[in-house]
């Protein structure tokens, strides 16, 4: 991700990354120090889970990187629908669970084919979608109400009335 963010700042050196992590505040910083980022365009908050979603309204979009594997082949990264649901763009890597076909039919990011320094440069930061769409498209996919709905079909179907 700070390699990323490092193509990002190369074209505009006023943006920031806020950095939300358990991680020590010192790797990521070291990190970025060796990739050549001036220390003060990252800023590292290790925060409490109720305090996650307040860090996340301040982005203009969030970034997270998945490395591709088979045991990430069925997963859904949860995050993906929390950022949705408070209608920020995501930019994240291809190739993981259902995030390509959410991200693609919600028009709500930008998916890396890889992590080239080639792709980062080429792959234009997501336009501003309006922030009220990407939250529609959650509730219609992911809410609870929309879930349960979906399960009582289901269940109808596997065991229909006529049987009870």
């Amino acid at each position: 991700m700070l390699a990323y963010f490092k193509v990002q700042w190369e074209q505009n050196n006023k943006a920031i990354f806020l950095f939300i992590s358990k991680e020590p505040e010192g790797n990521i910083r070291s990190k970025a120090q060796d990739l050549g980022l001036p220390i003060e365009s990252i800023i590292v908050k290790g925060v409490t889970h109720s305090e996650v979603a307040k860090h996340i309204s301040l982005f203009d979009f969030a970034i997270y990187f998945i490395r591709p594997s088979f045991s990430k082949t069925a997963s859904s990264p949860i995050k993906q629908a929390e950022i949705m649901a408070m209608g920020i763009p995501i930019i994240t890597n291809a190739g993981v669970g259902d995030s390509d076909k959410y991200i693609q039919e919600s028009k709500a990011g930008a998916l890396l084919k890889d992590f080239s320094e080639q792709t980062f440069a080429s792959t234009p930061l997501p336009s501003s979608p309006d922030q009220k769409d990407i939250r529609n498209f959650v509730y219609e996919h992911f809410s609870l109400e929309k879930g349960v709905e979906k399960y009582q079909v289901l269940y109808e179907s596997l065991c229909p009335k006529s049987l009870s």
